[in-house]
């Protein structure tokens, strides 16, 4: 069961966000063991729980030739007779405002010459108009977070360019935490290894560059073992 593409076959550009990250989780709602309604809410205000990832991870037990909006509706009779009042109200409710939420944007038609912060803006806008600040944060607010941070970092990294290694990766790791909050320690455990020790490179390429063979030989290999461990960076 896949979704609509948009107007010109492609997948609507909101749908950048929709899935990441979403391919092969299994539900914890519609699981073996149903998750409760006020754990569920602790972890999506973690980031523990990806509310679209929940939603596309409930979808995919649909059969394939279930029509969308029929497996949507499978989805809400599943709450209404997993859960007790008033938290399945509460819970259909929001599911329900990111259906509407989901309609309306694939009809929404952005300016060909916008550019990215533009369509993202006029999404966040989308999302409280029809979800409330409230129940927007629930569903998007460790998304928004990411974005953000990718603008705010890349900010970072060309400020700082003419200071040592060490403080830059001080400030990095700074700003990841106080833009992602709550949201820190979930998004910390998905993360790449890989692509946290290019980035700490990256952060420390002047130092590198004025290091000796020998020195930088022994920095890089206590980089490795940082990110892969002392076994793997040995394979390096």
């Amino acid at each position: 069961r896949t979704s609509e593409p948009g107007k010109d076959g492609a997948p609507a550009f909101f749908e950048m966000f929709s899935r990441q990250g979403s391919s092969g989780a299994e539900s914890v709602i519609m699981g073996d063991n149903t998750i409760a309604f006020g754990e569920l809410i602790n972890k999506l205000k973690s980031g523990e729980v990806n509310f679209v990832w929940e939603l596309w991870a409930m979808r995919g037990q649909c059969d394939e030739e279930t029509p969308p909006d029929s497996c949507d509706q499978s989805i809400l009779q599943f709450i209404e007779a997993k859960y007790t009042s008033p938290e399945k109200e509460k819970l259909r409710d929001l599911f329900q405002k990111y259906f509407k939420y989901e309609a309306e944007m694939r009809e929404t038609q952005f300016s060909a010459d916008m550019d990215f912060e533009g369509k993202y803006d006029i999404i966040k806008k989308k999302r409280r108009e029809l979800l409330g600040d409230a129940d927007a944060q629930l569903v998007f607010g460790m998304e928004e977070a990411q974005v953000d941070f990718m603008s705010t970092s890349q900010k970072l990294i060309a400020a700082s360019k003419n200071q040592s290694g060490d403080e830059r990766v001080r400030q990095y790791e700074q700003l990841k935490r106080s833009t992602f909050g709550t949201y820190y320690d979930s998004v910390v455990k998905r993360e790449d290894s890989y692509q946290n020790y290019e980035t700490e490179i990256s952060l420390r390429e002047q130092d590198l560059s004025k290091l000796g063979a020998d020195q930088k030989s022994t920095k890089m290999r206590e980089l490795q073992e940082k990110y892969f461990g002392k076994e793997a960076a040995e394979r390096i």
